[in-house]
């Protein structure tokens, strides 16, 4: 066992395990970032889908219709200054 260790075998072994998690390592950071900055666009893009979905919430109630009482619970009242203020754009509803 000694000899192995010694001569060289075991180092080669060692060094190729070393190269081979050094890849992995260096893949999965790769595929880490990209994942990450997938997952922020997609954030993104479901923030645009709802502030427009609470504009258009906001736009309806300043032409004067009528929210259902439970929709108008699913609604963020302090982030939709539309709803929370009664006027969209500056103009009182």
């Amino acid at each position: 066992m000694y000899d192995y260790i010694a001569t060289g075998g075991f180092a080669s072994r060692c060094d190729a395990i070393s190269r081979v998690v050094d890849t992995m390592m260096a893949t999965l950071g790769k595929e880490k970032r990209y994942y990450e900055q997938k997952w922020k666009e997609w954030e993104r893009h479901i923030e645009t889908v709802t502030g427009s979905l609470y504009g258009i919430a906001g736009d309806l109630v300043g032409l004067g219709a009528e929210i259902p009482p439970p929709l108008r619970a699913e609604l963020p009242q302090a982030s939709v200054p539309a709803l929370a203020s009664g006027t969209i754009g500056g103009l009182s509803s």
